[in-house]
């Protein structure tokens, strides 16, 4: 269960979407505790690039124990807008582990993204850049601990600044499985529609 934050009631109509303004809404998983293989598939739509903060998190995940400042020393990750340009940053440890180009764009666009981990600690990043294209990005790392974490949708869960702006559709989880290239190929192809039963239906597909 996702629940947006500040705790407040919201009516998502005809499953449209989570509105975050950039200044001080995210939404929240309940804690859970995830293992390798694992995947991750976010569908968005953020503001045009002039309208994010410079390090605007796409989505970043933690242990529950984390404490500020940083994820550095808690084995947490994020995604962000690489310091106000067009691209997203993996961070983790302190340092950028992956960086991917022509991620955001001029114009507020939907945007596709799936990152897979697998047992050998080998992150696949799937992206849709901002001509429609799904680009595949890969990296060696481990960030992994099992242990209860969150899932923030927007931010971190300790930083109370550079939080994104756009539309939250869906993000979908995967435990115990690292989503192959061709079954992320059929979701990407059926990204437009909403809710379990269209993933059902797509990976039924494969």
């Amino acid at each position: 269960n996702f629940n947006q934050i500040p705790n407040t009631a919201i009516n998502i109509a005809d499953n449209t979407g989570v509105v975050l303004d950039g200044v001080n809404k995210y939404i929240i998983s309940d804690s859970i505790t995830y293992t390798k293989p694992y995947s991750i598939e976010i569908y968005f739509k953020p503001e045009a690039h002039s309208n994010l903060s410079g390090w605007a998190r796409l989505f970043a995940s933690a242990p529950i124990s984390t404490s500020s400042p940083s994820y550095s020393a808690n084995n947490g990750y994020s995604f962000v807008q690489e310091n106000a340009t067009y691209s997203l940053a993996l961070y983790s440890g302190g340092a950028n582990r992956l960086t991917i180009d022509d991620f955001f764009s001029t114009t507020s666009q939907d945007t596709y993204f799936v990152m897979t981990v697998d047992e050998s600690n080998i992150v696949t990043v799937y992206t849709e850049n901002t001509s429609g294209e799904l680009v595949t990005s890969t990296v060696t790392y481990d960030f992994h601990d099992n242990v209860q974490r969150y899932i923030t949708l927007g931010k971190e869960q300790n930083i109370t600044t550079q939080t994104m702006n756009g539309t939250y559709y869906y993000c979908r989880f995967w435990n115990d499985k690292a989503l192959s290239a061709s079954e992320v190929d059929t979701l990407y192809t059926h990204r437009a529609q909403i809710g379990w039963d269209a993933v059902v239906a797509a990976m039924s597909a494969t």
